[in-house]
């Protein structure tokens, strides 16, 4: 069995737009809700819109799966499959082999997930035993595939809430629909089944946990712990959430808040301090994260512990 590299996704990381997004910022001026992973090293990156649309056209880009959640608003149809529509809360993707003509009926919100192709075809090879090719993959217009239906359900307020996601947790979500998309969109992804893979050896887990400890102020990346871990970042995202009963970024997000929480209790070190010293990206962020975890501001917490 084909192994995947260990450092593919620092190898797949970019700083640029995919160009899928570029065009339809282009073909939808203004209507550019937010995205994600856009201007920073990461793997997997997203983008939320609104628009109504008459004439919009998508070109071929094989550098990513391009998968497509249909939020709510009107009806979307596609030059390709006219006699298909996609309603609220179905999926599609983009085509990677021939320019597509899309409109809807009004306004329209939905989701892009841009899923880089080598990380697909990676998981691909490791659950089927062969290369992929793109003919393996399976999409249809309007789809209701309850398995991606539920992913990009549970990704969408974790992406585009208030909480701006960590690299970790974009590594994490590319990971999770990499799998996904071969699973359950695939010729023969009914028939694989989910084994699994077992907890990790008590010395590796021993080691990553150092490892987060050790470097909690840095931005951590899902890559940097598979690699303590001696694994692929597929095998290891699993293995972690089976070893601690949570997936990695949310295991770190909570070392983060509990490092946070004995340094207010401290009390010497200053509110913007104390966010750098946890690996938040800023005091905003600190409290808006330790907020969502504990229902208190810092300042709050910090007088409620210190009287």
């Amino acid at each position: 069995m084909t192994e995947l590299p260990r450092d593919l996704l620092i190898q797949t990381a970019t700083n640029a737009a995919p160009k899928l997004m570029e065009r339809t910022e282009t073909e939808l001026a203004g209507s550019l809700v937010k995205s994600v992973g856009v201007n920073a090293p990461t793997v997997f990156k997203a983008s939320l819109w609104r628009s109504a649309f008459e004439h919009i056209v998508s070109t071929p880009d094989e550098d990513y799966f391009s998968l497509i959640h249909h939020r709510s608003g009107g009806a979307v149809r596609e030059s390709g499959s006219p006699d298909a529509t996609a309603t609220a809360n179905s999926t599609t993707a983009h085509s990677m082999h021939e320019q597509q003509v899309w409109s809807s009926d009004g306004v329209v919100d939905f989701a892009h997930f841009y899923v880089p192709t080598p990380l697909v075809t990676g998981v691909f090879e490791q659950l089927n035993e062969r290369d992929a090719a793109f003919d393996d993959f399976q999409f249809s217009l309007g789809s209701r595939e309850p398995h991606m239906v539920s992913a990009m359900t549970a990704a969408a307020p974790m992406l585009f809430g208030d909480v701006a996601p960590s690299r970790m947790m974009l590594d994490s979500w590319g990971v999770i629909f990499a799998e996904t998309l071969v699973r359950h969109h695939t010729v023969h992804g009914t028939n694989q089944t989910q084994q699994a893979l077992g907890a990790l050896p008590p010395v590796h887990i021993q080691r990553v946990i150092d490892y987060i400890e050790a470097h909690l102020d840095a931005d951590l990346s899902l890559d940097a712990l598979a690699g303590v871990a001696a694994q692929n970042v597929y095998h290891f995202a699993k293995r972690f959430r089976e070893s601690v009963g949570e997936p990695p970024h949310a295991y770190v997000m909570r070392r983060r808040v509990l490092r946070a929480k004995a340094l207010l209790k401290d009390g010497r070190l200053p509110l913007a301090d104390i966010a750098l010293e946890c690996g938040f990206s800023g005091q905003s962020h600190f409290t808006t994260v330790f907020g969502a975890h504990t229902g208190a501001t810092p300042g709050k917490y910090r007088r409620a512990v210190r009287g």
